[in-house]
């Protein structure tokens, strides 16, 4: 299966959910999915974003303490919400800001069909999953390959920050081939 030709991907697995849809959403549906999937990105960005303590004045260091109680408590109620809301499978995949190749989840998925998908980045702390739809471009040997539409320029920029920073941490931690 073809790859897309942007270098940058989040390589990973996520929990993940796919559904058939029969029609692509009226305009009012995806403005509100690309306003909510803008503020859901740029929040998977807000609890890692740190500050060199030695730049820190007084007030910044009490800032500093205040965000690590929030990030705290936004764990803690992250895992409350995890106990009571059952994520999908975890499923391998390669993420662009404009595609996904995926396993094959359901037989019934074939290609030019329309999906709504649903993928978790952060289930720990945010379970809450970004919505995206697309279509199946290509259906072989278990993967699929789904070629994403109706996003919106600065959702497609926030996925890229959102994977680069994946990207950015997997290379820190020696985790990507070489």
């Amino acid at each position: 299966m073809n790859s897309s030709s942007e270098s940058l991907q989040f390589d990973g697995v996520l929990p993940a959910a796919f559904q058939i849809i029969d029609e692509f959403p009226a305009d009012e549906q995806l403005l509100t999915s690309n306003e909510q999937n803008e503020r859901f990105l740029k929040t998977c960005l807000l609890p890692q974003e740190r500050m060199d303590s030695e730049e820190l004045d007084e007030v910044g260091v009490e800032l500093r303490r205040q965000d690590l109680k929030l990030n705290l408590l936004l764990d803690m109620m992250g895992q409350l919400l995890l106990q009571q809301n059952k994520l999908p499978e975890e499923v391998s995949l390669k993420l662009t800001s404009s595609s996904l190749i995926c396993d094959c989840v359901d037989a019934q998925i074939k290609e030019n069909q329309l999906l709504k998908l649903e993928l978790y980045f952060m289930s720990s702390v945010i379970p809450r999953p970004l919505i995206l739809f697309g279509k199946v471009a290509q259906v072989d040997d278990a993967r699929m390959e789904i070629k994403f539409l109706g996003l919106s320029q600065t959702v497609r920029d926030w996925l890229e920050k959102v994977i680069f920073r994946h990207h950015r941490r997997a290379i820190a931690q020696g985790l990507t081939k070489k």
